[in-house]
């Protein structure tokens, strides 16, 4: 796959990733995209010099191994294994819950979190955090709402700020985040355009391109159609109704 290709690319494929020293290697690479992550960080998650007590954030990432090359990164701007912590499929259920109620604990050091979607569904994260950063943007319009929904959600009583990478001269990253900007624009209608997301998708990762505007349109034309349904729904409730009246 293109991503696996690109994983590849920059040293980080599955058979790679062997050891601390090959993971502390990766973190000292420079790359425009972890380094704009690291400057968001410092300018957010500190203050002169320090981390703040006030706030958390989230960095989802489609692979473990991102994971890993992150925490090594990190752990080199000021973070140890306390005030960093990862969530991702396959650890043990003991740790997976400690990490979460840490980061559910507001008098737990722990300020950002590293997540895979193991940790976008059933978790409810909303209480001290937030922000979330897409690191990687998942192509399942699902998966995009899932994650965001662990801090936006009904408790939160702060504005949410969801951050997504883009960059113009790579055209599937800027595909990606313009459908993942859309997706959280209607999230409460996703269900019914769920399908014209995915077919966007695959077209573009098919070498057909879609335009933004052609995305839009579909989308529009797709929740009028649904709307019109819910409407012919609610006439034909109301007509048996006066029917058994």
């Amino acid at each position: 796959s293109k991503l696996a290709a690109a994983l590849e690319a920059m040293g980080m494929g599955r058979n790679a990733i062997e050891g601390e020293a090959h993971l502390a290697a990766l973190a000292r690479k420079s790359d425009s995209k972890t380094d704009a992550l690291v400057r968001w960080i410092k300018a957010h998650l500190f203050q002169n010099g320090a981390l703040r007590d006030d706030e958390r954030l989230i960095v989802f990432t489609e692979y473990k191994e991102t994971l890993l090359y992150l925490t090594e990164r990190l752990q080199q701007e000021g973070f140890d294994e306390n005030t960093l912590r990862l969530l991702y499929g396959g650890m043990d259920t003991g740790d997976f819950e400690q990490v979460k109620n840490e980061f559910e604990d507001r008098d737990a050091p722990v300020r950002l979190l590293l997540a895979t979607d193991a940790a976008s569904e059933g978790i409810n994260l909303q209480d001290w955090c937030r922000w979330i950063i897409h690191y990687d943007i998942p192509w399942s319009p699902s998966k995009i709402l899932q994650r965001n929904g662990r801090v936006s959600r009904h408790g939160q009583v702060r504005d949410v700020s969801i951050h997504y990478f883009r960059c113009n001269q790579e055209e599937d990253l800027e595909f990606l985040c313009k459908v993942a900007q859309k997706v959280d624009q209607i999230r409460d209608d996703l269900g019914s355009v769920e399908r014209v997301f995915s077919a966007a998708i695959e077209s573009h990762f098919s070498g057909r391109k879609v335009r933004q505007s052609d995305l839009d349109l579909w989308v529009e034309q797709e929740l009028a159609a649904s709307q019109e349904k819910k409407d012919l729904g609610r006439n034909a409730e109301e007509d048996t109704r006066r029917l058994t009246e």
